[in-house]
């Protein structure tokens, strides 16, 4: 890394996503989820996000504009969909409750075919149902 303070600063902040994965966020309270879901970490536009593989591709800031769900975790150098992360049903995703996968559970750092994969997972049942959980949670914490 060309530059290991930017990495110190990111690991430290809380509000990275992948601070969220696993059973953190099933206990935070509703309106803890929400300050999550505002406040979580975006890279500044000159972010100079690593290269990866054979093909020497890396993450897009223009990504980030493009889906407002994405979130990149520095610490992983991968992303995750900020809703799914942080309101997945404890019971799993699907009419089988299948245990959550990437963009969910797992990063999302397979560049090459990121723009297709964003699209299927924001058009996918368990994202639809992640955003409407959101989305009652913020009106149940309205002054």
């Amino acid at each position: 890394m060309d530059n290991p303070s930017v990495l110190s600063a990111a690991s430290t902040n809380l509000n990275n996503i992948s601070s969220w994965l696993s059973d953190t966020s099933k206990r935070l309270s509703s309106a803890e989820r929400l300050a999550a879901l505002r406040n979580v970490w975006v890279p500044e536009a000159t972010y100079k996000f690593p290269v990866s593989g054979r093909r020497s591709l890396k993450f897009q800031h223009s990504w980030l504009r493009r889906c407002s769900w994405l979130a990149y975790s520095q610490q992983q150098d991968g992303c995750f969909c900020r809703y799914c992360v942080l309101f997945v049903a404890e019971a799993g995703v699907g009419t089988d409750n299948q245990r959550p996968g990437c963009l969910v559970a797992t990063k999302h750092d397979w560049w090459k075919d990121a723009l297709e994969n964003f699209a299927s997972h924001q058009l996918s049942i368990e994202t639809e149902e992640c955003c409407a959980e959101s989305k009652d949670s913020c009106e149940e914490n309205m002054p």
